[in-house]
């Protein structure tokens, strides 16, 4: 498998994306919020992180001209399943590497309408039941058909006839979706400049791991897997969906793979496997509960202090006070700082502190606390 890394986006992926997570409330200022008050991670970190992806966000937000109900209907997720309107409309064609809004077309209109009517009912099995199998082959042959199976689904009645509704106007809703995206996509482009430092730093990092790594390690690390070697590989970045990674395999006759990456995603994985475990908190918890451990953490609390001196004022032997520290240090709670020849002991408040957060968090907050109060 050849594997190639981009550095310019899909416009097109990128506005339905971003008019996605507008439609649903879920935009990059929203995730940056719950980020650092999840993972209690410092803002300024995050905020460079998010900067020129919230500037472009609502840049095109701000300037697009289509009411709100529009977009509803088109990107609105529908209760807790993964599917709008526009996946049904667009049946994945657009993850399919085009900026040309009019080869789009002509594809969407391809083929006879018993053919349409079987790709229609496979965009439908694959976005409300998650079944997406290639080889399955479907033969229905008119609409009476078509409507059997979405009666089939284990949807409610207004999802069912919203389904039967997009195909009964397919080619209005079709012009007016990709009027929508053509009118975002020409919003990004205005500000593509601010987010080019991101799209080349998403180019050098990936080109690096792809010399250092097998085919089948890349896809391991973004959760993702693949049998089918024979195809290349083109690898994207996505910038409105930048903690996501997903795989589209080719419908067309170029035989390339198609993997659009969040530009973030190795950066929030980062920040999400430092935070706290569980078995972590247990283990730091059960390090907590030892009467004598408890005992040296406050008597250090405000001031350093040496083993000898330790032990003598918590009545305990130097080797005790050794052992308990080993312990006290690797759980990230003691300080060590050196004068002369001894060594000198002190709470690292800011980790305790730390920890107790995510144990609250963990235990007790519900996702509206505001644990910094």
């Amino acid at each position: 498998m050849n594997i190639k890394v981009f550095n310019k986006p899909n416009l097109f992926v990128e506005c339905m994306e971003l008019l996605m997570k507008h439609a649903n409330k879920e935009s990059p200022r929203k995730y940056k919020g719950d980020l650092i008050q999840k993972y209690d991670v410092q803002s300024e970190v995050v905020d460079e992180m998010f900067v020129r992806i919230i500037e472009v966000y609502d840049h095109v937000v701000s300037h697009l001209d289509v009411s709100q109900e529009r977009l509803a209907f088109f990107f609105a997720t529908k209760e807790e399943m993964n599917w709008c309107c526009a996946h049904l409309l667009l049946m994945d064609r657009l993850y399919h590497q085009s900026d040309n809004i009019h080869q789009l077309l002509m594809e969407a209109h391809q083929g006879d309408k018993g053919e349409w009517i079987n790709r229609y009912a496979k965009a439908l099995i694959s976005h409300i039941t998650d079944h997406d199998d290639e080889s399955t082959t479907l033969l229905i042959s008119n609409e009476h058909e078509l409507f059997q199976i979405i009666d089939s689904f284990e949807i409610d009645f207004e999802r069912k006839w919203l389904c039967m509704q997009v195909y009964q106007n397919y080619e209005s809703h079709l012009h007016e979706l990709f009027a929508i995206l053509n009118q975002a996509a020409a919003l990004y482009e205005q500000k593509m400049h601010l987010i080019q430092p991101l799209l080349d730093e998403f180019q050098t990092h990936y080109e690096k791991i792809v010399e250092q790594q097998s085919a089948s390690q890349l896809f391991s690390s973004f959760k993702l897997t693949i049998t089918d070697t024979s195809h290349d590989l083109h690898i994207y970045p996505n910038v409105m969906g930048f903690n996501s990674a997903r795989l589209n395999h080719s419908n067309r006759t170029d035989d390339f793979e198609y993997l659009y990456t969040g530009v973030l995603f190795d950066k929030l994985s980062m920040i999400v496997h430092e935070v706290i475990s569980d078995e972590s908190i247990c283990k730091q918890l059960k390090i907590l509960s030892d009467t004598s451990k408890y005992a040296i953490l406050k008597s250090i609390r405000d001031m350093p202090a040496y083993g000898q001196e330790l032990a003598e004022r918590l009545n305990l032997t130097t080797a005790t006070i050794s052992h308990h520290m080993n312990a006290l240090i690797n759980s990230g709670f003691i300080k060590i700082e050196k004068r002369a020849n001894r060594v000198y002991y002190q709470m690292d408040k800011d980790k305790l502190s730390h920890f107790l957060k995510h144990m609250y968090q963990n235990l007790i907050a519900s996702p509206d606390d505001d644990i910094h109060s």
